[in-house]
């Protein structure tokens, strides 16, 4: 069986989302065009993922490339135990991985003022995508949703129009870590939808293009309204200011358990510094 059959497999059995499913089939792509051909399950060792590893550390960011060592671990891991499998790979040594370093992430978000200048840009776009909706009004849209409800790209994209109550709470189970996560569409974000109900009769803010295109013009966006970051950068920013004025709270409001936002969203420069009393 080749390795990323066998990855569809791995998923279904554990009861996998479809985005870790996806995030499994871009590493082995990735292993692939290292290795220069298709891979069998059998072929997997740990030497193959510490070489892989290693080869990609000035290509990936630290946390990336121990996230795809771990998946690749797990998976031949998995294999190595799979009776069913004729041809299975030797049982992994995990003390034998190559060691990825991955520093302490330092959080960064915009200010409101910045959201607001890059919702003023937004508004500011002329012309239709080729599903006929109008720039401004899919951006416009888009931030003020992403604002409102802290969500990740991947679950704003999938927002369906049943899941909105009239007056505007929604509730959505995190496409990467399955938990549910509940919000609330105030007046102005469930006004830029309705600019949005032609466009399509079960999302609310639909794809008309490939996932890296939707990128490059997102980044093209926040580029034009000179601001660092991408346009995940919203998470962030909602987020950190959801802490500052609900101390304690952000997280809740993220969909992440307090560790993880903490550690990954809550951007405390913009916020006041704690400090002692002055000598």
């Amino acid at each position: 069986m080749d390795l990323s059959a066998y990855a569809a497999h791995y998923v279904a059995q554990n009861d996998g989302s479809s985005g870790y499913l996806n995030q499994l089939r871009w590493t082995i792509s990735a292993l692939e065009k290292q290795t220069g051909r298709r891979l069998r399950i059998d072929e997997l060792s740990v030497e193959l993922i510490s070489n892989y590893v290693i080869a990609e550390r000035d290509k990936l960011s630290p946390a990336t490339r121990r996230s795809r060592r771990n998946m690749l671990y797990r998976l031949v891991k998995a294999a190595a135990r799979d009776r069913h499998l004729p041809d299975r790979p030797a049982i992994p040594d995990r003390d034998s991985l190559a060691h990825v370093k991955v520093p302490s992430p330092i959080p960064q978000a915009w200010s409101i003022d910045q959201v607001r200048r890059l919702l003023h840009f937004a508004e500011q776009l002329r012309g239709h995508y080729q599903s006929g909706v109008r720039k401004s009004n899919y951006w416009r849209a888009w931030i003020r949703c992403g604002w409102d409800l802290g969500w990740r790209g991947c679950d704003l994209r999938q927002l369906r129009w049943a899941w909105i109550a009239g007056d505007g709470s929604v509730v959505v189970r995190q496409q990467k870590s399955a938990k549910a996560n509940y919000g609330r569409l105030r007046k102005d974000a469930m006004e830029s939808l309705d600019d949005m109900r032609l466009a399509d009769p079960v999302f609310a803010l639909p794809m008309w293009c490939t996932l890296p295109v939707w990128r490059r013009l997102a980044q093209r966006l926040v580029a034009s309204a000179g601001l660092p970051g991408t346009i995940g950068w919203l998470r962030h920013s909602a987020s950190t200011n959801c802490e500052l004025h609900n101390p304690k709270k952000g997280y809740l409001f993220a969909g992440n358990t307090p560790d993880v936002f903490y550690k990954h969203y809550f951007d405390r420069r913009l916020g006041d510094v704690v400090q002692p009393e002055e000598l």
